[in-house]
């Protein structure tokens, strides 16, 4: 029976005078606007998660007895291309010089020799026979041929291993150096290309990353720290730099040679890896844009039946989608499941592909006459 004090009047009248103030702010146009534009965009983002992850997103899920594969197949959310990572210094990296041979210079070539040199006692060679044709212009310069299941050099037989084997062999013996590699190359960015899609192919990916950390491009690099020069190829930069000449588009003597190149510029680490990236971060890109390819060749009939541009096409599997993710999200919402899936905010906060609702619509009306 005791009556309120000082101290809970003082606190009561806080509490009103807070509630007050709330209900003042929330009487204003700009709350009621900000609140309604919060619940708009909360109702959005529920929509694109129900198109995207299906059945699997909505409450009671799991009372739900018919449910088939198709409910559940998830859409990927919006991805963004990754880029190269440069190698982090502050380990005992190992710098192996490092050539390829290919079949040619398209982006679908093979391996046909691997060369590389650690000191002058420590490398490695190994020829691969190729699954595709060596060019005209890769026989001219390597002297490699392929007839059959036998690789020649000059017309001379010469031991080849299948891709896989000889991949593991190289990984094999970058191993038994006992630190963790950076391979140096010279134009590094075709070498890595080359050699990272025949790990990923090969699935030797995950392998590699436990003995590789990444490479170095000693193109750019003599470029910066050697300026001036008329010409930057290996074979003019041994003839400029240690005057000699060497047996050029031979993996092994291309790799020894720049090993030699390195060595007599005496280049400090943190210089050299100025001009590197890793080996984990180019194999992710690599990964991206073998999807994106994939993407793009399943919406390819969008552009042919003129509905979308190719711009909009490479735009739409740039973001993860291809035309089995549209087909899903307009059979879950035939109304509204492709815009909410295109037009959904990324993380940034744009559209993960366009709000043009007149693009959508198009496609949207050929996803139906597919259907149908």
């Amino acid at each position: 029976m005791l009556s309120p004090g000082e101290i809970t009047k003082k606190i009561s009248k806080d509490y009103d005078q807070q509630r007050e103030k709330a209900r003042e702010r929330e009487s204003t146009v700009e709350f009621k606007k900000r609140r309604r534009e919060k619940k708009e965009q909360q109702s959005k983002h529920q929509k694109t998660c129900e198109v995207r992850e299906g059945v699997s997103y909505e409450t009671g899920v799991d009372m739900n007895n018919n449910i088939c594969s198709e409910d559940v197949c998830e859409i990927p959310p919006p991805i963004t291309e990754p880029t190269c990572k440069v190698i982090k210094p502050g380990m005992d990296y190992a710098y192996v010089a490092f050539d390829l041979e290919t079949t040619g210079l398209g982006q679908d070539c093979e391996i046909t020799q691997i060369g590389a040199t650690y000191t002058d006692e420590c490398s490695f060679s190994e020829y691969l026979l190729p699954s595709k044709r060596i060019s005209t212009s890769a026989i001219a310069l390597t002297g490699l041929t392929v007839a059959g299941n036998q690789m020649y050099k000059e017309g001379q037989p010469i031991q080849a291993a299948p891709p896989c084997e000889g991949l593991g062999n190289f990984l094999q013996w970058l191993s038994s150096i006992h630190k963790p590699v950076v391979l140096m190359a010279h134009n590094a960015r075709f070498d890595a290309n080359v050699f990272c899609r025949a790990l990923v192919g090969n699935k030797l990916q995950d392998d590699a990353g436990k003995i590789i950390q990444g490479f170095v491009d000693t193109l750019p690099l003599f470029r910066k720290s050697v300026p001036g020069l008329s010409s930057y190829k290996q074979t003019d930069l041994v003839k400029s730099l240690l005057q000699t000449y060497y047996c050029a588009h031979d993996a092994t003597s291309d790799a020894r040679s720049l090993r030699q190149l390195v060595n007599s510029q005496a280049f400090s680490e943190d210089l050299l890896l100025q001009h590197s990236f890793s080996l984990d971060s180019y194999i992710s890109i690599i990964q991206y844009h073998e999807k994106m390819q994939k993407n793009n060749s399943s919406l390819i009939c969008l552009v042919e039946n003129k509905v979308i541009s190719k711009m909009m096409m490479t735009r739409i599997a740039k973001s993860g989608l291809s035309l089995s993710h549209l087909l899903l999200a307009n059979t879950r919402d035939s109304e509204n499941g492709v815009f909410q899936l295109l037009s959904g905010r990324t993380h940034e906060g744009k559209a993960r592909v366009t709000p043009n609702k007149k693009i959508i619509g198009n496609i949207c009306i050929f996803l139906k006459n597919m259907r149908d």
